[in-house]
């Protein structure tokens, strides 16, 4: 654990913002690179980014202090403070689908489309940002004796690395994701895909992480999870039935026109005459 990357006088490097940081420009790299393939427009695509990851963050924000009122309503300050952490997932995804729809229907573009084109990347961008909950010591799991234990400073023993195992698992998403984006039939497939694995891992992490949020017998990210998973399953399944379409190919460039034929000039000899 090392919530401060580094220090370097007045200036303080914290490691989830840092991890954060990196999670973005390591999925918008990824994103634009598929953007290209599917033939969206770069400059609109970039800024589609940079608006999700303020209204993703605003929204993962409110869902985590919604969940903690009381606790953040005695310090209404610590609101605004997320360098040790406190983004809920779910909300992220939610601020994210509902930025989409807006910029679809601004740039009339297809919403299923974008959100392909972003899956993989944002799989990408959560494994990373897990490595900055680990940093920071929160999202941290429940007691155990295992070797590769951790500690965190936000409880007492050691516990387990939940943030590693989820890291390994949205890996394992990535790769399937990334397979699957040429194979799928429909636009939407690959996003539907996401959000059903990721919903499958993030209920069985649950498990294994110190929770205080429950809904019943599960945590309210189990709850959410389910609901996530039974819907993308249905309209997965719904669209699996339709005709498949054509994958978007760029046009091959023009080739140059054909130049006529010169005619040839007989060749004269430079010899004088015999």
């Amino acid at each position: 654990m090392r919530p401060e990357l580094v220090k370097i006088g007045p200036l303080t490097v914290y490691s989830y913002g840092f991890m954060l940081g990196l999670a973005f420009l390591a999925g918008s790299l990824l994103a634009a690179r598929e953007a290209d393939r599917k033939g969206l427009d770069r400059e609109r695509f970039f800024d589609f980014l940079l608006l999700t990851l303020v209204v993703a963050v605003i929204v993962s924000r409110l869902f985590h202090v919604a969940f903690r009122l009381s606790e953040y309503m005695a310090a209404p300050a610590t609101i605004l403070n997320i360098r040790d952490g406190g983004l809920a997932i779910h909300g992220g995804l939610l601020g994210g689908v509902l930025t989409a729809l807006w910029f679809a229907r601004r740039q009339k573009t297809s919403f299923w489309r974008l959100a392909d084109t972003l899956s993989p990347s944002l799989t990408i961008g959560i494994s990373i940002a897990r490595w900055g909950c680990l940093l920071a010591g929160c999202c941290y799991g429940v007691l155990c004796t295992l070797p590769w234990a951790v500690q965190t400073r936000f409880a007492p023993g050691w516990r387990h690395p939940t943030q590693i195992y989820e890291s390994v698992l949205d890996l394992a998403i990535f790769g399937f994701l990334w397979w699957y984006r040429t194979r799928r039939k429909h636009d939407g497939q690959v996003f539907l895909a996401f959000l059903g694995l990721y919903s499958v891992v993030r209920f069985g992490v649950e498990f294994y992480r110190e929770v205080d949020v429950r809904i019943g017998a599960l945590t309210a990210a189990q709850v959410g999870s389910v609901a996530l998973a039974l819907v993308s399953l249905a309209v997965w399944a719904w669209m699996q039935r339709r005709p498949a379409v054509v994958e978007y190919q760029p046009e091959p460039a023009a080739a140059p026109p054909d130049l006529p034929e010169q005619p040839v000039p007989p060749m004269v000899s430079s010899a004088p005459p015999a």
